[in-house]
């Protein structure tokens, strides 16, 4: 369960939605076991080593979480056999906030991802009426292929878990592995592979590779050609 800490009650809401079609789902402040769970996650992950936890987070009464059941009841969509995959906040962007559920389908390979764009207001989140996007699924992979077929596009997956991108620069292979693809696209140049995301990740690019084949056109080798909108926020 992803923690969320409201430091700030803003009531503008993230995207276009007018307050008339935000939903709203209440922030739960969190019990003490939860508190007691978070304050040893924090000291046993490395980043926080050095970080005095008690008196981070104090007795955490300023900390809350939006409950699994606050959210089903709230937001049309979602059925009882989806899975939540993820809720991030991003405070960069005021707090906006992406709710995302998995729903299976009757094709192979095939998901449907129900996403829900909110921003903080007081007590809790405003949210816009649930998106769902029908995405390709590898492991725990979810991503388009636009025309490519879903083969294809497994195969230059493939490539890249299995041997990484040559010549990669150090900040985009220390950013983004082979669990962050969300998209394979062919262009005349090669492969143009979408990475990350804004709100659990904080950052985006799509990375150009060439791919080598062999004698069975089979991809050996993909090698880094240059990266295309990389930001971070």
């Amino acid at each position: 369960m992803r923690i969320i800490l409201i430091s700030i009650l803003a009531f503008s809401l993230f995207g276009c939605a007018s307050h008339s079609e935000s939903i709203f789902i209440p922030a739960s402040p969190l019990t003490q076991e939860e508190i007691d769970a978070e304050k040893e996650r924090f000291r046993n992950d490395p980043e926080w080593a050095d970080i005095d936890v008690e008196e981070m987070i104090g007795d955490g009464k300023g900390m809350y979480t939006y409950r699994e059941k606050d959210i089903r009841s709230a937001l049309k969509g979602i059925e009882d056999s989806d899975e939540r995959l993820s809720l991030c906040s991003n405070s960069i962007m005021s707090g906006a906030t992406s709710i995302v559920f998995l729903g299976k389908t009757n094709e192979p390979n095939r998901v449907n991802l129900k996403t829900a764009s909110c921003g903080p207001v007081k007590g809790g989140l405003a949210c816009q009426p649930m998106k769902s996007n029908w995405k390709h699924q590898y492991k725990d992979i979810y991503f388009n292929a636009g025309m490519l077929r879903y083969e294809k596009a497994l195969k230059v997956i493939l490539a890249f878990e299995e041997r990484g991108i040559e010549n990669l620069p150090d900040w985009h292979r220390k950013m983004f592995g082979v669990n962050s693809v969300n998209s394979v696209e062919e262009t005349m140049n090669g492969y143009l592979i979408g990475v990350g995301e804004l709100f659990c990740g904080g950052c985006v690019a799509k990375i150009l590779v060439k791919p080598t084949l062999d004698e069975n056109s089979e991809i050996t080798k993909l090698t880094y050609v240059d990266a295309i909108g990389s930001i971070c926020i």
